[in-house]
């Protein structure tokens, strides 16, 4: 736009050349340098744009991988805590099976145990009865 306008006011301005130095340029040599130097000059600007533009897309790519990659070490990390999480949870429930099988087995035990001590008194006791019984039987038998 800058160069359009340069070049519109050099053109304006050809009519109004008079007399030149021979050495000097000419008004058509002076407006193409100058038509030149404003096109250099904006592809310049342009380049620099371009590169300025390309450099800043760049950079949000890095950060949106980056960020990704981020993402994507969470989810490891909380599923290899999760999987840990829930490999001790198991391990505590075996154990604790295991501890209330191991108490019930001895509370078993400690039943049978009295459950056969008291059944040893009651055969004794059943046995006392029956020899008081058998010797009442001969004492009356007797006389």
């Amino acid at each position: 736009m800058g160069a359009a306008a340069l070049a519109m006011g050099m053109l304006l301005a050809l009519p109004g050349c008079g007399q030149r130095d021979a050495d000097a340029p000419g008004p058509a040599e002076s407006a193409g340098r100058a038509l030149d130097n404003a096109v250099e000059s904006a592809g310049d600007k342009v380049a620099r744009e371009v590169r300025e533009s390309k450099q800043a897309a760049d950079a949000a790519a890095r950060k949106v991988s980056d960020g990704a990659e981020q993402a994507g070490r969470n989810v490891t990390d909380a599923a290899e805590l999760a999987r840990t999480r829930v490999t001790d949870a198991a391990a505590t429930a075996r154990q604790n099976v295991h501890d209330s099988a191991e108490a019930a087995g001895a509370k078993l035990e400690d039943a049978a145990d009295d459950a056969s001590k008291g059944l040893s008194k009651a055969t004794v006791e059943v046995g006392k009865s029956v020899e008081r019984a058998g010797e009442k039987i001969q004492d009356s038998a007797g006389k």
